[in-house]
């Protein structure tokens, strides 16, 4: 465990430079999808609408898991080399932090993959977990941040946002008063839903920032634990981590669990 913490540490010391609250903040995540940046499958759907999705931060399902811990990926002709390896640079930190591998498709290759757009005014946004085929995830304008990256890839792996939990109201104050009309339904929580066994992360790279969705300025959601920030983008925390291992069944996440 020691070891890990170690790795994790100086990863998050060396990419994320001085901490500073706008390097905090998310920019572009917040557009008009669900929850702002997820592309919903008509399963997918369907589950939230009838109140019926299961582990509500990570895909239930086997099949919209990439197999063999390999999700699969490609560029659009949009997209400049120095993005690329931007983008390369935080997958490979991922890597190294999971068992999960990305790996660039081969020409005229077909199998299930993530088509990495940068569309500019569309903003940050993913589907969740494998799909079949093609799938998009576009970093738009502001979204070519290393902890914003990460933030679309791990919903392309199959995780919803933090503050989805069931139990997300022991922990924060969802203040609807202040959320834009008609976007309530992106304050969601489902109750048959868990985090994989692992507690509330305020910390985590998928937590939605204190003024999701104002239509006032003033905060959508407050913590009930004095003293910290939610919403951060500087990296995944060390729970972001230790729930991917443990949805990928990775030997990191058998590791944590003996602290448990």
């Amino acid at each position: 465990m020691m070891w890990f913490l170690i790795v994790f540490c100086i990863v998050q010391f060396v990419r994320a430079g001085p901490i500073t609250l706008e390097s905090k903040k998310p920019i572009g995540e917040l557009g008009n999808y669900f929850e702002g940046d997820i592309i919903l499958s008509e399963t997918q759907k369907k589950a939230i609408l009838q109140g019926n999705m299961d582990h509500r931060t990570g895909v239930p399902f086997e099949v919209e898991r990439w197999s063999s811990n390999i999700l699969y990926y490609d560029f659009d002709n949009n997209i400049s080399a120095e993005d690329r390896q931007t983008i390369e640079e935080t997958l490979n930190i991922m890597s190294k932090l999971s068992c999960i591998k990305f790996k660039r498709i081969s020409e005229n290759e077909i199998q299930d993959y993530v088509y990495i757009t940068r569309i500019l005014s569309d903003g940050c946004y993913s589907e969740v977990g494998r799909q079949g085929g093609k799938q998009l995830l576009n970093l738009g304008d502001g979204c070519l941040k290393h902890a914003t990256i990460e933030h679309e890839f791990l919903h392309a792996l199959g995780f919803y946002h933090a503050q989805s939990a069931p139990n997300r109201d022991d922990y924060v104050t969802i203040h609807f008063e202040n959320i834009r009309e008609d976007l309530e339904d992106n304050f969601e929580k489902i109750l048959n839903s868990d985090m994989l066994n692992l507690p509330y992360d305020y910390n985590s790279v998928m937590h939605y920032p204190e003024d999701a969705f104002s239509k006032n300025g003033l905060p959508t959601i407050e913590a009930k634990q004095s003293g910290v920030f939610i919403g951060q983008r500087i990296g995944m925390s060390e729970l972001d981590i230790r729930r991917l291992n443990k949805l990928y069944k990775c030997p990191f996440g058998e590791l944590n669990n003996q602290s448990e």
